[in-house]
């Protein structure tokens, strides 16, 4: 089962509540791992494509 991270409400508009909440959870993980490494205690990883 997929997870609906934008339901729509019951007006028929679209509730951005929790993909907001795991945008930003994203960006803070992503700021962490940023730092592990400038920090030496992560390796560089190889790009993503």
């Amino acid at each position: 089962m997929e997870l609906n991270y934008t339901p729509e409400r019951k007006d028929g508009s679209i509730d951005v509540t929790k993909a907001l909440e795991i945008n930003e959870a994203f960006t803070v993980s992503r700021q962490f791992w940023t730092a592990q490494v400038k920090e030496g205690v992560l390796h560089d990883p190889p790009q993503l494509h």
